[in-house]
């Protein structure tokens, strides 16, 4: 086991700071915008940074990295057939002072690279799974009972780092139901990884999957980026994420 992970040292900075000056444009595997972060893959491990862009226009990401790490602690308790990654280093990097996150790799591929290969009735099985996840993590609820809508950790600043129509659906003041649970904010064939080297059930070939917390695409078998917070869940949208 790597002796550096979760470990606030110095010599723990300094050795993700070597990892971080390995990710460069060929390890690259989701290139972001000016101000947000690249997303690279080396060996087992998936880094988030934004060292490639200014510094000027980075994006603060303290607070959804926290959150993160609390939510796929939360989802752990409930998801214990769900392979959720590891968290192994967050935090700022000495060398450029930039914010960064190292999870670990999740085996397979994204459910929508795998959908086209996938027999209709694959496809309704893997609808029926995310359907069960969903509702497990529904069944988590605020400790709170005068919780409002929020990630498991607050960000003063999520609503000035988001989509509006996302604020307004997410955290709008005029939402009232009091149905409070935790809940996934980006759940689709994207997030969803499949191993394609297990199986469930021979008969069909169903391939496990894991959800992707992130956005790298932000859990059957696991999930990815964790946008994770309490707020209300609708069991019909996968049928609209997943089509037949």
């Amino acid at each position: 086991m790597n002796p550096y992970i979760t470990d606030p040292s110095s010599d723990s900075l300094e050795y993700w700071a070597s990892v971080v000056d390995l990710c460069n444009e060929a390890a690259t595997i989701y290139p972001a915008g000016e101000g947000d972060r690249d997303v690279f893959s080396l060996g087992s491990i998936i880094i988030k940074s934004s060292h490639l862009h200014t510094r000027e226009s980075e994006i603060h990401y303290l607070y959804a990295d926290a959150n993160e790490v609390e939510a796929i602690a939360i989802a752990k308790n409930v998801l214990k057939d769900v392979k959720v990654p590891d968290i192994y280093f967050n935090g700022k990097i000495l060398i450029n002072g930039r914010q960064v996150l190292v999870q670990e790799m999740l085996p397979g591929v994204a459910l929508a690279v795998a959908w086209p290969y996938l027999s209709q009735t694959q496809k309704e099985s893997f609808k029926q799974q995310a359907r069960a996840i969903l509702r497990q993590l529904h069944s988590i609820k605020p400790t709170d009972r005068g919780q409002i809508r929020c990630h498991v950790v607050p960000d003063p600043g999520t609503l000035t780092r988001i989509h509006p129509l996302e604020g307004d659906i997410l955290f709008s003041d005029s939402n009232t139901d009091p149905d409070m649970s935790f809940m996934h904010n980006d759940f689709n064939i994207f997030n969803i990884i499949v191993d394609m080297t297990k199986s469930w059930d021979s008969s069909i070939g169903k391939w496990l999957a894991s959800l992707v917390g992130t956005q790298l695409g932000k859990f059957i078998v696991g999930l990815d980026s964790m946008t994770l917070h309490f707020g209300k869940i609708s069991m019909s949208t996968m049928s609209v994420i997943l089509e037949g």
